[in-house]
């Protein structure tokens, strides 16, 4: 069963989905028309889909009545940024709304009167269609006629006129000729085809050998389950090191170190966080073999077995990776006592996704005691994934972990 709004914009009607799971088949096309039919479905212009996509607040999906893919429609982007504000409530600022639709980046805004307000892509092209100057927005061609008196201009009765109007197609025209030019027109279709076949086959194989040089050189280490599970030797350094800006860093004689190809992701959560008024500091990361035999050391000299339950023994801590950072608050301080009743917490549940992290160990995991301070980077591809489908990480066949791996720094 399909969940779903019908909304309407300036006359233009449609079927909103909230489709974050992806649990909409947008290749049935059968599905699609019978949704949209108005006699025998819903009835609708197209079917929006709203979706997750790091950095914007959501994706637009815009699929047309017959189920094919639309291109960007101005009516739609205003109703599911109205879905999304008033009925999922995810837009964090009503007055700076980002998403991402076919033709790139838009921009929205809720005014004050509950009207939106979308800006569109710029006209990339002007031109003629139809024995009429068209322009193109976005993906979108648009005719434009002068009239004298608009009120009285039967602007449905001539709009639904204009399609039929455009010439035929370079396929179309030779189809119209004589045998002999019908006969030339498939063989080149056929060689063309051929060819194009070719192509992908090649492309295919440049890309599997892409991938495999890749994958050769991505650390398999950096997606494995580490705490009592695998054992990391005591010779393993991650390939690179960089120092985490000690603007960040809670005590500032402090120097921390994190993986350089995780620095970025690190450094833009953070300024995120900032600019969301969050008091999020670092106060641990990187880790050696060493280093964490100490610790682990004077953990248990203080706290005896009971250590156990909340510090890994050197080798299988996330740590040594330097994928991972300990944080805090200057109100929580070292003792990360109450860390989890920050708004900084709550804050870093809904968007460290977007950022590559995950927190490793969450309320009822069963390695360690919950630890709401302890953050992994696994790359934004499986982060999303574990937080659209509420899954915690070291509850995920390592098999389908490992399949993320390619693609953890992209």
């Amino acid at each position: 069963m399909t969940k779903f709004h019908k909304y309407h914009g300036a006359g233009n009607d449609f079927i909103i989905v909230d489709n974050r799971d992806k649990s909409f088949d947008i290749k049935d096309a059968d599905n699609i028309k019978l949704l949209c039919h108005r006699r025998f479905g819903v009835g609708a212009d197209g079917i929006i889909l709203l979706e997750n996509q790091p950095d914007y607040d959501f994706q637009m999906v815009f699929i047309n009545n017959d189920g094919s893919m639309g291109s960007m429609c101005g009516n739609g982007g205003r109703c599911i940024v109205h879905f999304a504000h008033y009925i999922l409530k995810i837009i964090k600022d009503p007055k700076n709304i980002n998403f991402i639709a076919v033709d790139g980046a838009h921009k929205a805004e809720i005014l004050k009167n509950g009207e939106i307000k979308l800006k569109m892509q710029d006209i990339s092209k002007v031109g003629e269609r139809n024995n009429l100057p068209f322009v193109l927005c976005g993906t979108t061609p648009h005719n434009i006629m002068f009239v004298e008196n608009l009120k009285e201009f039967p602007v449905v009765e001539k709009g639904r006129k204009i399609p039929w109007s455009e010439k035929k197609t370079v396929e179309e025209d030779l189809k119209a000729k004589t045998e002999e030019n019908v006969y030339i027109f498939s063989k080149l279709t056929a060689e063309q085809q051929k060819n194009l076949s070719f192509e992908n086959q090649i492309k295919d194989i440049t890309s599997q050998v892409g991938t495999l040089d890749k994958l050769s050189k991505t650390d398999k280490e950096l997606l494995q389950k580490y705490s009592k599970v695998y054992f990391l030797n005591e010779n393993y350094v991650p390939e690179s090191l960089a120092p985490v800006p000690n603007e960040f860093i809670y005590e500032k004689d402090k120097q921390i170190q994190i993986h350089t190809k995780v620095l970025s992701n690190l450094t833009d959560l953070l300024r995120s966080a900032q600019n969301n008024s969050m008091d999020l500091k670092i106060i641990s990361g990187f880790r050696s073999f060493g280093e964490q035999s100490v610790l682990k050391g004077a953990y248990t000299v203080s706290f005896g077995s009971d250590a156990n339950k909340f510090s890994a023994d050197q080798g299988y801590s996330e740590h040594q990776l330097g994928t991972t950072v300990d944080f805090t608050t200057a109100s929580v301080g070292a003792t990360f006592s109450g860390f989890s009743k920050t708004k900084e917490y709550e804050w870093l549940l809904q968007n460290a996704y977007k950022y590559g992290f995950i927190i490793s160990y969450p309320e009822g995991n069963a390695y360690y005691q919950f630890e709401p301070w302890h953050f992994r980077f696994v790359g934004k591809q499986l982060a999303e994934r574990l937080y659209v489908e509420k899954q915690n990480f070291y509850d995920l066949d390592q098999r389908k972990i490992d399949a993320y791996l390619i693609n953890i720094f992209d």
